[in-house]
């Protein structure tokens, strides 16, 4: 008998060895039930997914949260409500922001919801922000397994057997890097959990901002084939809202023969087991009509849930609430600029429906030193580069000396890596928003970047990548905002704006295609015209033709 004791012995010496090291981990890194999930990949040499990291690093964050409002939903909400500016409005309650992507789908939301309020003692109320573009259908139920989908989410964080996840998995990120890299030597160690700069910056703002990220869609001229804004609403003005048939919809957890009034029944007996309310809040619209047919079918909806849930709030009561097109970078999202009021929007809505005691009143009237206003044609330059010879510091091109009074022909040295040129700049006021804005045309070269900055480094930086031949922009999220516009005769003007913190600038031109294996640097042939070089105050460059509110930017003072 003693013999077959013995024999497993080793067994629970192990067995004793791994508790003890797992509540090592426990007492010592003090891990949540985020970080001691399975949730991440940490594949070799793959970058995990954006989307899949926000997700992480919200739940991470506000795991424990006491937050009264806990956002979820689609990524309207996610780019449009800061926490701070909503609170005002809900009487010392706060609010967190745990939106993120459409592709997560409802049954994504509902788990992220779950695994939060699960240990939230303070929750006055669940809100479910999303846009009229992505109401309850087949592919927006389940979501996208690529980034996990509700099955991910659910099995890492929400389902029974989650909180049997050892503490040992929060140093997968130490391990794996660790381990890939052989400690080091043969690549280096992947700081954090990505490499890849948009998540990066996505984390940061999610860790800064209590759960709010600026929009970076990408940035079409008018026309451009690859925009859906300028068919999104037709000759009639309709949002393009379709509901099908009950049978074409999927339970949260994939019962077949559910509809969308029991999608959203799901969340309403979810707030409701917490003594908690269900707001349905649906972000501002570009299109101005919402077919009566399909008002009326929402409404009966609503209806038939407010029968059965009394704890359930629409917001706005109307469905429809329309905002100018010029106010919106994509179908879903608010132009970068806008989030000020659409937070301030639902803080009314969330304080009047709720007859909360805090502010109702509409407090975005600002000072004039908040709403500076855009900068267009009128505007007048702090500064312009007449002659590009004057003044321009240039690194693998040339610049040609006998051209055209305006325009000047920039050539990349095919031998050299890099290709710029840039100026510096002085005085500026410093803490002031400014527009740089560059006309090109492509000969050649087709990739540019422009690029704002303070002169002194560290310091305020904003660029823009812009494609000359396909029409498109996209900035980096150092910069506020920035654009890309067709003009007459091939040419393109590319802009960028910033709040520059420092009493001088350095503004530049990076040609990013020259130097590319088969292109035309080979022959020495890739060129770019140049003209129209300026400096302007202001948030954005925008038209007199198309006027909309001054932005109110949120996060960009000077220290």
């Amino acid at each position: 008998m003693n013999s077959f004791i013995s024999s497993f012995k080793p067994l629970a010496v192990a067995a004793l060895a791994i508790l003890g090291i797992e509540l090592g981990v426990q007492i010592i890194v003090r891990p949540n039930f985020v970080e001691r999930s399975n949730y991440l990949d940490f594949n070799y040499l793959t970058n995990e997914l954006a989307q899949k990291l926000i997700i992480y690093e919200k739940l991470k964050d506000f795991a424990d949260t006491q937050a009264d409002f806990v956002q979820v939903g689609d990524s309207s909400g996610f780019h449009a409500i800061i926490p701070n500016l909503v609170e005002p409005y809900l009487g010392g309650m706060t609010y967190a922001n745990l939106g993120c992507c459409g592709n997560t789908g409802f049954s994504g939301y509902y788990h992220i919801a779950k695994s939060v309020v699960a240990n939230d003692h303070k929750l006055k109320a669940i809100v479910l922000y999303v846009s009229l573009n992505n109401l309850p259908r087949e592919e927006l139920v389940l979501g996208d397994k690529s980034i996990g989908g509700g099955d991910r989410i659910y099995s890492s964080f929400a389902a029974p057997w989650a909180v049997l996840s050892p503490p040992s998995l929060a140093l997968r990120p130490v391990v794996t890097s660790n381990t890939f890299s052989l400690g080091g030597l043969v690549r280096p160690m992947t700081p954090g959990l990505t490499v890849n700069g948009t998540a990066s910056a996505a984390m940061k703002s999610i860790d800064r901002n209590r759960g709010w990220w600026p929009e970076d869609d990408l940035r079409l001229t008018d026309g451009n084939p690859n925009s859906k804004m300028s068919v999104l609403c037709g000759k009639d003005d309709l949002v393009g809202l379709w509901l099908g048939a009950p049978s074409q919809y999927r339970g949260l957890f994939g019962e077949s023969g559910f509809d969308p009034t029991e999608v959203f029944g799901q969340f309403a007996d979810l707030a409701r087991r917490y003594g908690a309310k269900l707001i349905i809040a649906f972000q501002p619209h570009p299109c101005s009509r919402l077919m009566e047919s399909t008002r009326a079918q929402l409404r009966s909806i609503f209806s038939i849930l407010q029968e059965r849930y009394r704890n359930l709030v629409v917001v706005p009561p109307e469905i429809l609430e329309h905002w100018p097109v010029e106010m919106f970078a994509s179908a879903d999202h608010l132009r970068v600029g806008y989030e000020a009021d659409a937070s301030r929007r639902l803080g009314r809505l969330l304080a009047g429906a709720l007859g909360l005691p805090g502010r109702t009143d509409d407090v975005t009237t600002l000072g004039p030193e908040e709403r500076i206003p855009d900068a267009d044609a009128s505007t007048e330059p702090v500064w312009t580069a007449e002659r590009f010879l004057k003044g321009w510091t240039t690194f693998g091109v040339t610049i040609r000396t006998d051209a055209p009074d305006g325009i000047e022909e920039i050539t990349a040295d095919p031998s050299t890596a890099s290709h710029s040129f840039e100026t510096a700049i002085q005085p500026v006021v410093p803490a002031r928003p400014y527009v740089l804005s560059v006309a090109a045309k492509p000969s050649g070269v087709t990739k540019i970047r422009t690029i704002i900055r303070d002169r002194k480094v560290p310091g305020r930086i904003g660029t823009l990548d812009c494609d000359l031949a396909a029409g498109s922009a996209a900035r980096t999220l150092d910069a506020f905002d920035g654009g890309i516009e067709a003009l007459a005769d091939g040419w393109r003007r590319c802009w960028v704006s910033v709040e520059l913190c420092d009493k001088a600038a350095a503004v530049g031109i990076q040609i990013l295609d020259a130097g590319v294996a088969g292109s035309a640097a080979a022959d020495g042939g890739m060129h770019l015209l140049v003209r129209d070089v300026r400096l302007q105050p202001g948030w954005r460059l925008a038209s007199k033709e198309t006027p909309v509110a001054p932005v109110t930017p949120f996060g960009q003072k000077c220290e």
